[in-house]
């Protein structure tokens, strides 16, 4: 047989059991989910729900985890030793860590850890290719250990551990037997009571103590019975019981380790199962002679299929054993173990077809045995029958069996069961049991079209029979038990039965009449009342159709819905003529009045369906608004008040377009729209009709509202357009159902609905009878477990791989993320486990530290943030199925989202400490500011105030210097002055002209700052008006060697200037230029003339000291002076401040650039022209210039008192030399005018050309100055007097600070005199001549005196080092080897330096110095008496005698020999 006749026969079987009711379980359909819904492969061979609520599939091509929305596949990846080795996965089971395993096609067992996505194969992939062939044969599971029996490479042995690298720490443990060979075959792996591990092998049984030790190398097993071949085995109490290859049953005991064969009757074969049942009987199957049950001593209790090959043995929940052996079927040994009932599972006519029955057991958490076979189907055992129903593919019904090789079946936690399929359209089956609170009706079981089952009209009459009309315009009457009683195909008449009548409405009326209203059709009316009929068959009707130009005719053929009012009038609603009145419904011929838009108010002649409320008020429902009748129908001109849809007011119809209207129990009234949702009639305060609504937004499955009824519970039950909803009018809460969780059908028929008296609720879909017994309902009470499924940053998925992700683990196993602040954007996925209907499954979440709320997502599985703060958030997420409650407890996950570096603590202490800080330099800034703001205050006050200090001053100065200087002029007049009376009255003369400009400046300074000061403008020729200037520097720039530079200028250039205060302008900057620049440098001037701009700049340029930068920005203020500490180059800090003022009165500027040591470049800028002068400051002649002398004068001086530096001022014959120290020239001119006529004078111009004029002339004494620039008087001090070499030298200072502190600090530093400033100069002559006489005393008194009597009045280093010569003279005198060189070696001095020390200190040469000690030596041993002068002279380092009284009477005056006499 081919598969096309295999095919053709297993479809053409009997689909067996698959009906609208069932037995114990009613199923309502299977779903298929295939390789189009994501599923690897669809042959499904086993199936596992693990405890966290995943269905896990293993197919024979990967591994697939489902969460009821999507398929997460698991294969074998290259190069990665974490992936599975074989796809074709034939076992899953979990272990009691989580850990999934599984079994797959090649014998290996792999373990998958969920948290990381990686698997663990056992062989381990350590050994590549398997070269052994190595295969798993058994498992067992102990606390916390995993044994792992092989078929050649003995036992794995697995022990969890929590934080190593892997789950499970393994090792490989070797099975002893009696001969060193390879590892035998593994059949078993067994524990006893005490945990006891027993490995039953091909080559005896290995015995492991419980819990031996926890490290594996140190496991070892001991052997029993190597002789036996053990198949099987089991514990029971202190016996293991195994089963044998060649020994039958043996049984041994573990607490004496002693083995005994059982002596079963009949039982001489291969063992291959051992097992005990619930009643502790032991039940054993064989290769070859059938199933034993006995007792644990081997007595026999009964023996069934003898002859037979024993596969498995199942017992279920009622102690029933169900054995599979190697024939087809299976049978089932009853509880009492008394007989087996063989039952036949796959057809015969197959049974060739099927190359092996692999029939898999099953029984739910209900106690139903399902068994799937492969090609019987799945199998389901009814207890009371004692039989199988089966469910099979029937090609002709979508909602079957997908496919009738079922490999195996399992159970989700809400109930569903699973049914893998394979080969032909395999797959996935999805149980999906029949509500029981519905019941689907199809009329035709066989149909020849779509609508044969379409249901478009139902009622029930007065007999409690059901009336159903079709699409296909048939009619079937009903018991109440849905049994049928007649079936009208066509509608008979008195002139014969006539086609088919499509009727849309069906009614009885009070009489007893039927009502028939069809579209297309026109009205039908039984003949006679139901109640004058024996049988439906004998029914009559009469057919009313519209008539043209007959008015008392039906007005339309269309009959949409009829109705009685309380006067037993008939109502038909038509489809285009409005409405149509039978006022005598039992004539035999019957008239109609039409009521329509014509003739009334009517809003539209389009009327779906008309409803006579409890108080008798006509309701029409129109395509085109509600309307309500105002009056009788039968008035002559019915009066209607229409109800629309305003946009504007929130209290009208939701929608115009209304189906159907219902009055429920307490007389509320209801509408279904066609679009618009559920409308409820309502009245206000003021009685008005007002509607309130309810719609998909709150709940309603669809909004196009088909049927309404009320249930026994007062809910409202609302068909649609897809699908019905429940309506708890109280709550307002909705319970949808579709095809998914409960209908054949969800397409339901426009207003087609029926409450039955007994409470039923009937409604017609577009596929037959829907029949809802709402006492039947059944709340799910599962609660699904809520998982995470997917993590997002950004809306891009997370890697928990990456090295930098938050994740470690899957986002389902994180408890706390943290997250970073740049991580604030990011979505978490969830799903529920539940898959009856996982599109229909709600969720609910919230965001703690965020959300206010929680929000109900419906259907949404996906939660997104963005930008969050950071800090602690906690997401909770719950779900609910379809028709169930929330679960008590969401799932929760805890993130902590860091604050950026600059949001931490430590950042924040920072802060503080940073405003702390900020705080306090602030206050002090702000103290600083208010101290400073008040000195500036004062300061521009004292600076006005001394300002007009030194102008009064001036004006009282200027008369008596007037008076001066005019006797002095008239003293320079007289002839025949002698030089040394000219010379000072010369200086008097300079220094009290230059007296008289600077009051002039100041005068003319506080007039500008006064702004009285007025310009007299003249025309000017600027070339040589610059070069007369120039030409007054011309001696001071020869003098000083500066290179002068004139401008260059040939053409002239004229300006409009204040001649007199441009000649101060250009004298000032010029003074400034030759003051700090040194000799030998170059000084520049030229003039510029800018047409362009409409100006001339003249430029004075020089190679001096520059300006510091510090200085730059205070240049031109008052009492700004641009030396450093430098008296002499000091000045008054007004010339350029006054210069500055100037040119602004000139419309004009002064800039300057320098760089520090590099030189300046002063630019005075004069506009052109003279249009920016007053006319009154205008003159209109031309000026020239005229010079007041004064100038002149001030340069002659400073001319005059440019110092000579350096070379002595030599006058008379003089023996003792000077070196002044002084900066301000003329003060050092003046000093050395009265010192030179007794004094040779040396000069230096600071403390730096002081030390080395020192150093090169070795002068008698210094006179210097206390604050002089480079080098001061103080620091000069010092350095002389560290000095050895001139340390002796005599230091006179000179000073204006007059302090006592000030005097003490100089003679601290090595002054022998202090002078203060201004100083008379026959005082410091006197201080002079002392220190120098002072000198010669000592010097005479160290010659005549005895140098070991008294004390030199010496400096400290100098009498030290005197002392140190005398002392090594005294110790070396007897020595007449002793000279002078050998005095210069001792002192560790140079012979240069020795010698002027010695020199200075005791105006003697060193020769002499040495040649007068030793003579004192010997005067002192004269003296003692105790010496005669040869001995005197030897003991003194004399040899020659005579040299030594020659020498002795030249220094004492006496020969030696009367010395002694002489002094006495």
């Amino acid at each position: 047989m081919n598969v096309t006749q295999f095919l053709k026969l297993f479809f053409g079987l009997l689909f067996i059991g698959f009906r609208g009711v069932l037995w114990a379980v009613e199923v309502e359909r299977f779903e298929l989910l295939n390789t189009n819904d994501g599923l690897s492969q669809n042959s499904v061979q086993s199936i596992f729900c693990d405890s966290r609520g995943y269905m896990w599939f293993g197919t024979m091509d990967g591994l697939n985890r489902y969460d009821g929305y999507n398929f997460k596949v698991y294969k074998t990846q290259y190069n990665n030793p974490y992936s599975l080795t074989n796809n074709r996965i034939v076992s899953i089971w979990e272990d009691q860590h989580g850990f999934i395993w599984l079994a797959s096609h090649d014998g290996h067992y792999h373990y998958l850890d969920l948290r990381t996505e990686r698997f663990y194969s056992f062989p381990p992939t350590t050994e590549p290719g398997n070269p052994r062939n190595t295969q798993v044969t058994s498992f067992l599971e102990l606390d916390d250990e995993i044994w792992l029996g092989t078929n050649n490479a003995g036992i794995y042995r697995l022990k969890y551990t929590e934080n190593g690298e892997s789950p499970y720490r393994h090792a490989e443990i070797a099975v002893k037997q009696e001969m060193q060979q390879a590892n035998p075959a593994i059949s078993f792996i067994i524990a006893d009571r005490d945990s006891a591990v027993w490995v039953g092998t091909t080559s005896g049984i290995n015995y492991f103590q419980p819990k031996s030790t926890a490290e594996n190398e140190a496991i070892k097993g001991e052997l029993f019975s190597p002789q036996f071949n053990f198949t099987s085995g089991v514990a029971g109490g202190d016996y293991l019981y195994l089963g044998t290859r060649r020994n039958g049953l043996v049984r041994l005991d573990v607490k004496h380790n002693t083995l005994e064969r059982l002596s079963v009757a009949g039982l001489n074969d291969v063992v291959s199962l051992v097992k005990f049942n619930r009643a502790g009987k032991l039940i054993v199957g064989t290769m070859s002679s059938g199933l034993f049950i006995c007792e644990t001593d081997g007595t026999l209790v009964n023996r069934f299929m003898e002859q037979q090959e024993i596969v498995d043995v199942y017992e279920d929940s009622e102690d029933n054993l169900w054995v599979t052996t190697d024939d087809f079927g299976i049978s089932r040994i009853k509880n009492d173990l008394s007989k087996a009932v063989f039952y036949q599972l796959v057809p015969k006519e197959i049974q060739s077809l099927v190359d092996l029955q692999r029939q898999f057991l099953f029984e739910d958490r209900d106690g139903n045995l399902w068994v799937a076979t492969h090609g019987g189907g799945l199998g389901l055992f009814d207890e009371d029958k004692e039989e199988f129903r089966f469910f099979r593919n029937d090609p002709n019904d979508p909602n079957s069996l997908s496919s009738d090789i079922a490999y195996c079946v399992a159970q989700d936690k809400s109930g569903l069961l699973w049914i893998g399929t394979g080969q032909f359209n395999g797959g996935i089956n999805k149980l999906v049991p029949a509500n029981p609170m519905f019941r689907q009706l199809k009329v035709e079981k066989k149909v020849e079209s779509l609508s044969d089952n379409v249901i478009r009209a139902i009622a029930q009459d007065n007999r409690e029979n059901i009336w159903l009309a079709t699409k296909s315009g048939r009619l079937y009457v009903y018991d109440p038990q849905f049994n049928l009683l007649h079936k009208y195909d066509g509608i008979p008449t008195a002139r014969g039965r006539m086609g088919r009548f499509n009727v849309y409405t069906i009614l009885q009326d009070q009489q007893g009449y039927i009502w028939l209203g069809s579209k297309g059709g026109g009205l039908a009316r039984s003949s006679r009342p139901l109640q004058d009929y024996r049988n439906y068959a004998d029914l009559s009707f009469q057919i009313y159709r519209h008539q043209e130009g007959n008015p008392q005719s039906l007005s339309n053929d269309n009959i949409y819905c009829i109705t009685e009012d309380q006067q037993g009038r008939i109502l038909a609603a038509t489809y285009g003529s409005g409405i149509d009145v039978i006022d005598n419904p039992a004539a035999d011929h019957l008239r109609f009045r039409n009521i329509s838009t014509s003739n009334s108010k009517l809003s539209s002649n389009e009327v779906r369906y008309l409803l006579v409320d409890f108080g008798g008020t006509l309701w029409a429902a129109t395509t085109f608004g509600l309307n309500e009748l105002i009056g009788d129908i039968s008035d002559p001109i019915p009066a209607f008040k229409s109800y629309f849809y305003d946009v504007n007011y929130d209290r009208s119809l939701s929608y115009n377009d209304l189906l159907y209207l219902y009055e429920d129990g307490t007389h509320r009234m209801w509408l279904g729209t066609f679009g618009g949702g559920l409308n409820r009639i309502m009245q206000n305060s003021d009685d008005e009709v007002i509607f309130s609504h309810v719609s998909e937004q709150e709940g309603l499955i669809n909004d196009a509202v088909f049927g309404i009824l009320e249930g026994t519970s007062g809910n409202l039950w609302l068909s649609t357009e897809n699908g019905i909803s429940r309506y708890d009018i109280q709550t307002k809460d909705f319970e949808n159902y579709d095809t998914n969780n409960g209908l054949m059908c969800s397409n339901f028929s426009e207003g087609t609905c029926c409450k039955l008296n007994d409470g039923r609720l009937l409604f017609g879909t577009l596929d037959g009878l829907l029949i809802i017994r709402e006492s039947e309902v059944k709340v799910q009470a599962f609660q699904p477990p809520v998982v995470f499924t997917s993590f997002s940053l950004f809306n891009e998925e997370v890697d928990y791989n990456s090295e930098d992700a938050p994740l470690k683990t899957h986002i389902n196993f994180v408890k706390d993320l943290v997250l970073t602040d740049d991580q604030s954007s990011f979505s978490i996925e969830y799903a529920a486990l539940s898959f009856f209907d996982p599109a229909k499954n709600r969720y609910s979440y919230t965001l703690e530290g965020f959300d206010e709320q929680w929000y109900n997502v419906r259907n949404e599985r996906k939660a997104s943030y963005t930008n969050l703060a950071p800090g602690e958030y906690t997401f909770k997420v719950k779900a609910a199925n379809w028709d169930g409650p929330w679960g008590d407890n969401p799932r929760e996950l805890h993130i902590t989202i860091l604050p950026p570096w600059w949001r931490t603590s430590w950042a924040y202490m920072s802060y503080i400490l940073l405003a702390l800080l900020i705080g306090e330099t602030s206050r002090k800034i702000f103290v600083k500011y208010n101290r400073l703001s008040t000195d500036l205050r004062v300061e521009r006050k004292v600076n006005e105030i001394k300002l007009k200090f030194f102008t009064n001053i001036s004006h009282e100065i200027r008369t008596p210097l007037t008076l001066v200087l005019g006797p002095i002029e008239d003293l320079k007049r007289m002839a025949d002055l002698p030089p040394a009376v000219k010379a000072p009255i010369e200086m008097m003369s300079s220094n009290g002209k230059r007296m008289l400009r600077l009051i002039n400046q100041l005068l003319d300074f506080r007039k500008v700052q006064n702004q009285k000061m007025k310009l007299k403008i003249a025309e000017l020729e600027l070339v040589s008006f610059v070069r007369d200037i120039c030409q007054n520097f011309g001696q001071m720039a020869m003098q000083k060697q500066i290179d002068f530079v004139l401008p260059e200028n040939t053409d002239e250039i004229k300006v409009w200037v204040d001649v007199e205060k441009m000649d101060s302008v250009l004298f000032n900057i010029l003074s400034n230029a030759f003051k700090f620049t040194p000799a030998g440098k170059r000084i520049a001037v030229q003039i510029v003339e800018d047409r362009k701009k409409n100006q001339v700049q003249l430029i004075v340029e020089d190679e001096g000291k520059g300006i510091a930068k510090n200085k730059m920005p205070m240049l031109f203020q008052r009492f700004t002076t641009l030396a450093d500490d430098n008296p002499e180059q000091s000045g008054s800090g007004i010339g350029l401040a006054y210069s500055y003022e100037l040119m602004k009165l000139h419309k004009g500027d002064i800039q300057v650039q320098s760089e520090e040591g590099q030189g300046s470049r002063f630019v005075v800028t004069v506009k052109s022209g003279r249009k920016h002068f007053r006319a009154d400051e205008l003159s209109d002649h031309r000026s020239e210039p005229v010079r007041t002398g004064s100038h002149v004068d001030e340069l002659e001086l400073r001319r005059q008192t440019e110092p000579m530096r350096g070379e002595p001022v030599v006058g008379g014959d003089k023996k003792h030399t000077i070196l002044l120290v002084e900066d301000q020239s003329e003060i050092r001119n003046y000093i050395a005018s009265f010192l030179s006529p007794e004094f040779e004078i040396l000069q230096a111009e600071n403390g730096e050309q002081g030390l080395q004029l020192a150093k090169a002339k070795h002068p008698d004494l210094i006179v210097t100055d206390l604050m002089m620039p480079v080098v001061d008087g103080m620091e000069m001090t010092k350095e002389i007097k560290k000095d050895f070499d001139l340390s002796h030298i005599p230091v006179v200072m000179l000073t204006a600070r007059s302090a006592v502190d000030s005097q003490i600090e100089g003679i601290d530093c090595g002054a022998e005199a202090y002078v203060i400033k201004p100083f008379n100069s026959e005082y410091l002559l006197t201080v002079v001549n002392n220190l120098v006489r002072q000198r010669e005393n000592v010097l005479a008194y160290f010659n005549k005196k005895n140098p070991f009597q008294g004390e030199l009045k010496i400096t400290n280093k100098d009498e030290e080092f005197l002392k140190k010569l005398v002392d090594l003279i005294g110790e070396n005198c007897q020595d007449s080897d002793f000279n002078v060189d050998a005095l210069v070696k001792a002192t560790a001095l140079g012979r240069t330096v020795f010698y002027n020390k010695v020199k200075s200190l005791t105006g003697m040469s060193p020769v002499e110095f040495l040649r007068n000690t030793k003579l004192q030596i010997a005067a002192q041993y004269l003296l003692s008496g105790g010496y005669n002068v040869s001995e005197a002279a030897y003991a003194s380092g004399f040899n020659d005698l005579k040299y030594f009284s020659k020498k002795f009477k030249e220094r004492y005056h006496v020969p030696p020999s009367q010395y002694g006499k002489t002094t006495a």
